[in-house]
């Protein structure tokens, strides 16, 4: 019942899961990998786990791996990097990875959870745009604007305001 009760709760999950064992090779994958990956879980089931990392990447990852070194914690993979898994038609896509250590009795070391990030992506690259566009708006503007803090300064404003206060724009963000 146990057993069962684990294989309902990975399969249930949102994220392509796979458990891969001491010596990088892939024990068991739930059904989101075909969904992300595109493989059954059958199909991955044996390989080592660079079977889902693109080409290029992989002489890197196969030297760092999913090693915990001595701290053994739950933790995002590759945090501040960006991360790609490789489809079995051979397209990339980015993605976040989450390992947790399995410390049991058994040749399993670490289950990997892994989430497609391209909506995530799209929508930061969408977002730096558009701030983009609006800071050139901001400083191209004729007239002076400026943002105030919570403490009443100035804390940006625009060339226009700096020409029509006649003052360098350090002065006025000093306060002066």
């Amino acid at each position: 019942e146990s057993e069962a009760t684990s294989r309902l709760i990975l399969e249930s999950m949102p994220d392509a899961i796979v458990i891969i064992d001491r010596d990088g090779q892939i024990v068991h994958a739930n059904t989101q990998v075909e969904t992300l990956f595109g493989y059954a879980p059958g199909e991955v089931m044996g390989q080592p786990v660079e079977t889902l990392v693109p080409q290029r990447l992989r002489t890197g990852h196969e030297q760092q791996g999913f090693s915990f070194g001595e701290e053994r914690n739950r933790r995002i993979m590759g945090l501040g990097q960006e991360l790609f898994g490789r489809r079995k038609n051979e397209s990339e896509f980015p993605v976040e990875v989450m390992l947790a250590p399995i410390d049991n009795s058994t040749n399993w070391d670490v289950l990997v959870a892994i989430r497609d990030n391209t909506r995530q992506r799209q929508a930061q690259e969408a977002l730096r745009i558009n701030e983009e566009k609006l800071r050139t708006l901001f400083e191209i503007l004729p007239v002076g604007i400026s943002f105030l803090g919570k403490d009443g300064r100035v804390n940006e404003l625009n060339s226009a305001l700096a020409k029509i206060l006649e003052l360098p724009r350090r002065d006025i963000l000093a306060g002066n």
